[in-house]
């Protein structure tokens, strides 16, 4: 297949996937104009995704290769990335314990290493893969996975093979972390090839079980449902499966991380409210408060770190697997409210003359004037 003819193929892939939806109010940019976020323009291979305004993709522009579903932490941006038909054809295997992935424009993936079960075929490019695919893969037994891209450097978004290299590399450390032998490769040439069975996703293999099943359920779809989960949500389900004996070690990559408060905090809750995932939550009662975490939430944005005036929070290193797997939500800091006599509203920490520190500062400085570096939480958006 020369290049043209993949080109055409690609472009009528294309049309017929579902487009991108944008959530604007999940971007990181929509909780702060200065935010330095720009994974999803940055990485797309056409420039459809532009941050003007807010998060904004051009339909006509739109590839649909799925790159931006799972490069996005805060799930600003959804689609169609065919993951749950993959992990249903895979589990639909007699043998699934080495497969191989292969895009749908591969002109003949079938020779290859004949100790490979069967060679399965996606609904687009191997760039709308996450590392939880692969890991909710290895969660299914699935030992050995092994990419197809050796006809990557043909085709017109072969600008991304980088990044699937990077998807793989990440979802190998998550494993690592895990204590799982289990391992996402680059298929290699094979000098005795066999021809080996190929499935495509969209029309995967049905077990003798699975049929009588879907008898049994008079017309059941065989295909699981269409609607999917976040990147971040699929990736705890299938660390959950694969969690080790002993989840007391720190879980390895840069997408996930712990968070220390100190007495500084004065329950001011703009942290809460200006985290994209609500992975910071404060709870009030009429003396007393929390401020709770969930590291399962956490995309480490750092937004809550910028906005703390107080400088209570601080990023303490990375959550441990077994903090992650159960979701377990960790207790910053608590203590007692006050009510402020001048604005009645509540805080933490020693009042000054009865007043909050926004009052007493007004107090201190009655024209207005602000010291260096603080920041004014009313500029930030309501909750």
């Amino acid at each position: 297949m020369n290049l043209v003819k993949i080109a055409l193929a690609a472009e009528r892939f294309a049309q017929t996937q579902p487009p991108i939806t944008v959530d604007a109010g999940r971007c990181v940019h929509a909780l702060d104009k200065s935010a330095m976020c720009d994974l999803c323009t940055r990485l797309c291979p056409a420039n459809a995704i532009s941050l003007e305004g807010g998060v904004h993709v051009d339909p006509e522009a739109c590839i649909r290769c799925g790159l931006c579903l799972h490069v996005c932490p805060t799930g600003a941006l959804a689609g169609h990335d065919g993951v749950h038909c993959l992990l249903y054809c895979a589990t639909q295997l007699v043998d699934h314990e080495t497969v191989e992935l292969a895009c749908p424009m591969h002109p003949d993936p079938a020779p290859g290493d004949p100790k490979a079960d069967a060679v399965l075929t996606l609904t687009g490019c191997l760039a709308a893969l996450g590392a939880s695919a692969y890991l909710s893969l290895a969660a299914r037994g699935v030992k050995q996975i092994r990419l197809r891209l050796d006809v990557c450097a043909q085709c017109p978004l072969a600008v991304l093979r980088p990044e699937i290299e990077a998807v793989v590399r990440e979802a190998n450390d998550l494993l690592e972390g895990l204590g799982k032998s289990e391992t996402v490769t680059v298929a290699e040439p094979c000098a005795k090839p066999k021809r080996r069975p190929i499935y495509s996703v969209k029309n995967p293999p049905i077990s003798r079980r699975g049929f009588f099943q879907a008898i049994a359920q008079q017309g059941r779809d065989l295909l699981p449902s269409l609607t999917g989960i976040s990147e971040r949500a699929r990736l705890i389900e299938a660390m959950q499966q694969l969690a080790p004996e002993t989840p007391d070690q720190p879980m390895p990559g840069g997408s996930f991380s712990a968070l220390t408060a100190s007495d500084a905090c004065n329950a001011c809750e703009v942290c809460a409210r200006v985290c994209p995932t609500s992975a910071l939550e404060m709870r009030k009662g009429d003396e007393r408060f929390e401020l709770a975490f969930s590291p399962a939430d956490c995309i480490a944005c750092g937004l809550c770190l910028k906005f703390c005036d107080a400088g209570a929070l601080q990023p303490a290193g990375a959550p441990t697997v077994g903090q992650l797997i159960g979701h377990e939500q960790v207790i910053l800091r608590s203590g007692t409210l006050h009510r402020c006599r001048r604005c009645h509203a509540q805080f933490a920490g020693e009042p000054d003359g009865g007043l909050c520190p926004a009052c007493a500062f007004r107090r201190d400085h009655p024209f207005g004037s602000l010291p260096p570096g603080l920041k004014i939480p009313n500029r930030l958006p309501k909750a």
